[in-house]
């Protein structure tokens, strides 16, 4: 780890932390690229890696010695956390896991011909990217939010380099 004068747990969560702002910087490059190219064919498949990475800084996180590592919702600012919720919920049902709700399957059709067996259903696997129309608000949450976590950590690392000027 990083320093002898630190305890396991405050290591840990201070390299979380380091990890969240990692994370969440990445996912304004991401945003903005889509933004600068918004015709470019990865365009889809780029904003919704970029709803999922959103995600995993708020998502449970382990490590050896604090079971559960999660940002915290206080460093977004309040005028974003509705739009904070609807892409978390978003990330839940479209992006990162399989909800049928949104798939809608029907149709299911299973029958053996000549001794293979078939199975065939309608879906509707399109994922629709309405989020994408919110994509400059979704910029200004993320950017405003990395400017709240900066100014965070900067406190973080005053108190760290204190703590460790008093056991020198």
């Amino acid at each position: 780890m990083i320093t002898n004068f630190l305890t396991i747990k405050e290591q840990e969560n201070y390299l979380h932390f380091q990890f969240c702002i990692s994370t969440i910087s990445s996912v304004s490059k991401i945003l903005k690229d889509i933004q600068n190219n918004p015709e470019h064919p990865l365009t889809n498949p780029a904003f919704g890696y970029a709803i999922v990475q959103y995600a995993v800084p708020y998502t449970t996180s382990k490590a050896k010695e604090t079971p559960s590592l999660k940002l915290k919702k206080k460093y977004i600012p309040k005028k974003y956390l509705t739009l904070h919720e609807e892409i978390m919920r978003e990330r839940d049902r479209k992006y990162a896991h399989m909800d049928l709700s949104v798939i809608d399957p029907r149709n299911l059709n299973v029958k053996e011909v000549d001794g293979v067996i078939f199975s065939t259903y309608a879906a509707n696997y399109i994922i629709p990217f309405h989020l994408l129309n919110k994509l400059n608000e979704i910029i200004s949450l993320v950017d405003d939010t990395i400017e709240n976590l900066l100014n965070e950590s900067i406190t973080r690392q005053k108190k760290i380099i204190s703590k460790q000027n008093s056991t020198l």
